[in-house]
């Protein structure tokens, strides 16, 4: 989706690519890979678990991507933590 069309998730101050398209994006790639992994795990209700644990995993991915943005800019003044 263009960048122009999508609302942002966090202030820019922060992490000002992150939008909500992308979020829910993120969240439904990954609620749908845990549903098939907790279907070829045999999990017990593997749908209602397999959701759970994919929003729970997702979810964690966005608080320490923006823990790790916020923490680059304000503490350690960086841009970028990739290896040169």
């Amino acid at each position: 989706m263009d960048r122009w069309i999508a609302i942002a998730l966090s202030p820019p101050q922060i992490s000002p690519n992150k939008t909500w398209e992308g979020l829910a994006g993120g969240v439904g790639a990954s609620v749908a890979t845990m549903i098939c992994a907790a279907l070829l795990m045999k999990w017990p209700f593997p749908l209602a678990s397999g959701a759970v644990y994919g929003l729970t995993l997702a979810l964690m991915g966005l608080v320490g991507d923006l823990t790790v943005s916020l923490l680059k800019r304000y503490v350690f003044n960086i841009k970028e933590v990739a290896p040169p």
